[in-house]
């Protein structure tokens, strides 16, 4: 019994995807491609076919090949005399992408599927290209041909070289194991960087995540070359047709890629240079007033007011160097170029590494890590995102809102660790990704259409985090409406322990001076106070019910007393109290950066204010 595949019949790269690299081609002028490889001889002819067929037949292997049966082709079933024939007559009306499935089978039986890898590169990269604007080149060839090819690139046009990094299988000085990279370095060694882009195909790499990597370590072990000579692209890219045509995009993207991220570290080099010599003249009265004084008034620690200064300075030192340097004017026409190279864009789906790096910058524009605001104590601030891990929402998320000023605990001797408010709120955060949104803002729309009743927009009572798990596009949702009042003195215990979390031991305490100012000491001194007297409270009605019999009575009981000092009740936590140990059940796990805590909270305090409107007694 024979085994029948399914071939898909969508082996052609699209149109589409062709006209987008002749477009990118012309940006560029790029008018040719070479690819260098040991083994480009291959190609779906049927000359190349038949002559594989008949050494297949000549090692006696015919009946391997009628276990091959793809639907609506070769009959292999037929006597040897005729079957070359009946290739010869069906071939040129067999699809494209079972004639590639037929070749990489019967290199299979031939026992040479090593093969097979090269084969699907040469015939692959074929296919993207226009007749013959590709060619195809072994190394010994292009050692020979190498400058009058070169040659032949006129002035202002470029040309697309692609070396494969094994040619083990080439003669000469190749059987001494020279890889594409040493080539790429003989290239580069003849300055025809603006007539040459350069890439290296690659099978050793298997993921898109490996690539810039692997260019890495090329770099390091051949120290004459650089990130701007080449690109490194995976073979595996040539099985996903837009994943090639994006891959091969940023090839011709790298060089000037390079080029500016080159010139804008040596501004911000410069700056860096500018002001620490700025900083090197901030003298003892500057210090004395402009850090120490104000920062203790305003409870704001020392080396935050020296960092906010530092950012001015290093500001305004890097713009000085853009100027110095003509950045702006040598620059724009590389970003110009790029830019347009960067709108042609394909479709990735599902994009893995390292096509998810923007998420993760994103992410960090938008959030501090808490591990940051945590081990350096950080205050709590307008924006602090916090996870409950006990109770009755346990693993939900809440962030805070508050009015700065309420929040800050100043300086002043008089004030003795004080604050202007005593509670603050927090906000649900709902965990979704960028699909599951979009259902949930067409439910409430096709609901409200239904009804022929629309209330307001779906933003009036949520605000949107985007880019809110690190790594994803995954967003979170503040729900206006899903709020819970906590108990400031518990927060700050978040503050006094370098893993965020709300806790406090009176017989161990972890709290150290030396990592807070005076206004935070004298807070965590308030703060101790008053959780020593709620602790003799709680020992002293903890001990007055242990006498009762009931077990159910004495549990009733001591869940109302903890319920009188249930700072974060809403929240379904009630005191965690034993053994002289505070525990309230959250950890502060991420902090929402300025402006867009800003922003959250302005649209908090608009919600608030918000005016209702009066029914309507006609409907």
């Amino acid at each position: 019994m024979t085994e029948t595949d399914s071939i898909p019949d969508d082996g052609e790269v699209s149109a589409d995807i062709k006209a987008k690299i002749q477009k990118l081609f012309a940006l560029l002028k790029i008018e040719k491609v070479f690819f260098i490889d040991d083994l480009v001889n291959h190609n779906l002819s049927k000359e190349n076919f038949i002559g594989l067929t008949q050494s297949v037949l000549a090692d006696g292997k015919i009946a391997d090949l009628r276990a091959i049966n793809i639907q609506n082709a070769i009959d292999f079933n037929k006597d040897e005399q005729i079957l070359i024939d009946h290739i010869s007559e069906v071939w040129d009306s067999i699809k494209h992408g079972k004639q590639k499935s037929y070749f990489e089978k019967l290199y299979t039986i031939a026992g040479t599927p090593d093969i097979i890898k090269d084969f699907k590169a040469c015939v692959g990269l074929a296919e993207f290209f226009q007749g013959t604007q590709i060619e195809f080149l072994t190394p010994n060839v292009w050692d020979e041909q190498r400058d009058t090819l070169l040659a032949q690139i006129e002035d202002g046009k470029q040309a697309v070289v692609i070396f494969d990094q094994d040619l083990s299988k080439a003669q000469g000085r190749f059987e001494e194991g020279i890889q594409g990279e040493q080539l790429i370095l003989e290239l580069k060694q003849l300055n025809l960087s603006d007539k040459v882009i350069v890439a290296l195909l690659t099978h050793t790499v298997t993921a898109y995540d490996q690539e810039l990597p692997r260019r890495l370590e090329i770099c390091e072990r051949i120290a004459a070359l650089n990130i701007i000579d080449f690109f490194v692209l995976a073979k595996s890219r040539l099985d996903k047709p837009e994943v090639f045509g994006d891959g091969l995009k940023k090839v011709l993207l790298n060089t000037y890629c390079e080029q500016v991220k080159s010139k804008t570290i040596e501004i911000i080099q410069a700056a860096q240079a500018a002001t620490i010599d700025e900083l090197l003249k901030l003298d003892t009265y500057d210090f004395d007033y402009t850090v120490f004084k104000t920062s203790n008034t305003e409870g704001v620690w020392e080396p935050e007011t020296l960092l906010r200064i530092t950012d001015v300075i290093f500001r305004d030192a890097v713009r000085a160097q853009m100027l110095q340097s003509n950045y702006v004017s040598s620059m724009n026409k590389h970003i110009c170029s790029a830019k347009e190279i960067a709108n042609v864009e394909f479709k990735i789906e599902n994009p893995g590494e390292p096509y998810k790096t923007r998420f993760k910058l994103r992410n960090q524009e938008i959030y501090e890590p808490g591990e940051y605001v945590n081990k350096l104590r950080k205050p709590i601030e307008n924006g602090d995102i916090f996870l409950v891990t006990d109770g009755e929402l346990k693993d939900k998320k809440f962030i805070l809102v508050g009015q700065e000023c309420d929040l800050m605990v100043r300086g002043k001797i008089e004030d003795k660790g004080e604050r202007g408010a005593r509670s603050a709120t927090l906000l649900e955060i709902e965990d979704l990704s960028e699909s599951q949104l979009i259902a949930e803002i067409s439910r409430k729309y096709n609901s409200e259409i239904k009804k022929k009743k629309f209330l307001n927009h779906f933003y009036a009572d949520r605000f949107r985090l985007d880019y809110f798990k690190p790594g994803t596009n995954d967003l979170g949702l503040v729900h206006f409406s899903k709020s819970i009042t906590v108990d400031l003195n518990v927060l700050d215990l978040i503050v006094f322990n370098e893993v965020g979390e709300a806790t406090l031991d009176l017989s161990a305490p972890d709290f150290k001076s030396e990592f807070h100012n005076f206004a935070w000491n004298s807070r965590y001194e308030l703060i101790n106070k008053e959780f020593k007297g709620l602790a003799q409270i709680l020992d002293t009605k903890y001990a007055a019910i242990l006498g009762l019999a009931d077990a159910d009575i004495r549990t009733l009981i001591q869940a109302d007393i903890n319920r009188q000092f249930a700072f974060i009740q809403k929240a379904g936590i009630q005191v965690n109290y034993q053994n002289n140990k505070f525990s309230f059940g959250l950890n502060r796990i991420v902090r929402l950066r300025h402006p867009k805590s800003k922003h959250l909270l302005d649209r908090y305090y608009l919600h608030l204010a918000r005016l209702a409107e009066q029914h309507d007694f006609a409907s």
